[in-house]
């Protein structure tokens, strides 16, 4: 029987993010110098923290999995000596020399951890496995957010979204949004408490659509 490996990345803007962002600028009808200030402001505010979902411009700070029934874990990456380690032993587990490959369940993961996660190795020099990656063809893969919109003939829509309309309840008092934010207040406990809660969250949803069965509860988790 193939195990199942679910997981989730919790991802910040490299320091170096803002040298390769384009200049903002604003709307040839401000001419208030003081409006025009502002609104650069916002503007480049804004396109550095859209820098974590570029995985070129993005660096790991929480890996989450759960392999199989077993109690979710999390790894917090403090800096690129640990996101490196980390790295090694995800695709050590994904790509294991003496067992089959897991297959891997995430919400989003082919648009977004899984390339972040090779991007990541690539600019580390960890070596990673050749994953089919493919809208129509991702061997081993299981991408929850595909499956419900049926490889893209409906709307895509987020974690949340799913959430709510199957009525899966999990406490978070935290959005992606907010791991910025966290990481600049050295908030590890809570990165980690967003990214089990992310990780309740696909199970639960990977539970729903049949990807997996239910699980035994866990209640040391939370």
């Amino acid at each position: 029987m193939t195990s199942t490996l679910i997981f989730d990345v919790e991802a910040v803007a490299l320091d170096i993010a803002s040298s390769y962002l384009e200049p903002a600028t604003a709307p040839s009808n401000y001419k208030d110098e003081a409006k025009i200030a502002a609104y650069i402001e916002q503007a480049n505010r804004e396109a550095l923290a859209r820098a974590a979902l570029d995985v070129d411009l993005a660096r790991i700070v929480a890996l989450g999995w759960q392999e199989d029934d077993e109690a979710p874990r999390v790894a917090l990456i403090r800096d690129s000596s640990e996101e490196q380690a980390v790295l090694t032993w995800f695709w050590s587990r994904v790509a294991p020399a003496a067992h089959p490959r897991p297959t891997l369940i995430g919400f989003n993961c082919l648009g977004y951890d899984l390339l972040l996660l090779l991007r990541r190795s690539l600019y580390l020099g960890v070596k990673t496995p050749r994953l089919h990656l493919g809208k129509y063809r991702h061997d081993g893969i299981e991408d929850l957010m595909l499956a419900l919109s049926f490889d893209g003939a409906l709307k895509y829509r987020g974690l949340p979204f799913y959430c709510k309309r199957f009525g899966i309840e999990v406490l978070d008092e935290h959005t992606g949004a907010d791991i910025a934010t966290l990481f600049k207040e050295n908030n590890w406990e809570a990165i980690e408490a967003h990214c089990l809660a992310d990780l309740a969250k696909t199970r639960q949803l990977a539970e729903r659509l049949g990807v997996v069965q239910a699980a035994p509860s866990h209640a040391d988790v939370f």
